[in-house]
């Protein structure tokens, strides 16, 4: 028996997309800004690790990321910067990715998250000179925390075809 993928629909990356980017820019409630989770970022680099035809183009992942820069009010450039670095580290990893055990990708997610807050606080900290937000950066980790749920709810489905 062996088991194929199914393709997965543009209405479903569309409207996972569409979703995280209204809590990336509304924002969830009864959670300061400053600690939520970027549910955009997490749905881009997982759609970013399926990888092929249906990896989000960095054109539209850099509109995006300016889309949420002008509703959020911050820096201009910087969730562009994140979304794209994000999709290079999934395109560069992601077959590694794909073939490790859950624990291990978790320890990933955390690790790429936390490192990528910290480089776009430092480039931040060059042009503004705003100190460093610890806030962010551990919640950043906490992000990668919650890509199982992230995972379950985007996950393919798979069909199991019987060949006689």
């Amino acid at each position: 028996m062996a088991v194929l993928p199914q393709k997965v629909s543009n209405k479903k990356i569309a409207w996972s997309i569409a979703v995280g980017l209204l809590f990336s820019t509304v924002g969830l409630s009864g959670i300061s800004r400053s600690i939520a989770p970027d549910v955009l970022a997490l749905v881009i680099f997982y759609w970013a690790l399926i990888g092929g035809d249906v990896r989000p183009k960095m054109s539209i992942v850099f509109l995006l990321g300016l889309i949420v820069d002008f509703a959020v009010g911050g820096a201009i450039g910087i969730h562009s910067l994140k979304y794209v670095l994000l999709l290079a580290v999934a395109v560069r990893l992601g077959n590694r990715f794909q073939m490790c055990i859950r624990l291990k990708k978790i320890a990933f997610i955390v690790l790429t998250f936390v490192v990528l807050e910290v480089i776009l606080r430092g480039v931040v900290l060059m042009f503004v000179k705003t100190p460093m937000d610890i806030k962010s950066v551990f919640a950043a980790a906490m992000w990668g925390l919650t890509w199982p749920i992230v995972e379950a709810v985007l996950a393919k489905n798979y069909s199991r075809i019987g060949f006689k």
